[in-house]
């Protein structure tokens, strides 16, 4: 049978200390072009943000916004950005070879920017498309990688 995110979210979940533990369940909402009359259209995307253990990984909330920063319809722009729910475009370059796994850089370099600072190491165990290496070594991270292929 097919694992789904609630599976595994669920298995972190009830695993004994010091395993994994779920921080937050972000989910990246984008456009998708598709019409369907047989299902709801999917076009999101989960993100689980975890710890290991009793460490919580740094999470730097002013990484975009301050408390007094405001959004277009005066909102406070800082609570909006925190959000579990991420609406950001997919990023297609016409006349090019499409990557169905390509994550945009914008959803990268949110997920790099609050959890690390200038000068840290941002890890990815699957490097892909390179999205993380690029993304973290244009904003003054270190990176190190795996992949398979």
């Amino acid at each position: 049978f097919p694992v789904t995110i609630g599976d595994i979210e669920l298995a972190i979940r009830s695993a004994p200390s010091p395993n994994l533990t779920v921080l937050n369940h972000i989910i990246w909402k984008y456009n998708f072009g598709v019409y369907t009359q047989k299902k709801f259209v999917t076009s999101h995307y989960h993100i689980l943000r975890c710890g290991i253990g009793k460490y919580t990984p740094h999470f730097y909330s002013r990484a975009f916004y301050n408390e007094t920063d405001k959004t277009e319809s005066g909102h406070n722009a800082q609570y909006t950005d925190m959000e579990d729910v991420w609406y950001i475009k997919k990023e297609f370059a016409q006349g090019e070879t499409k990557n169905v796994n390509k994550l945009p850089d914008e959803l990268v370099r949110k997920m790099i920017f609050y959890s690390s600072k200038p000068g840290d190491t941002v890890a990815d165990f699957f490097l892909g498309n390179f999205t993380t290496a690029y993304v973290a070594r244009k904003s003054g991270r270190k990176f190190i990688g795996f992949e398979l292929n």
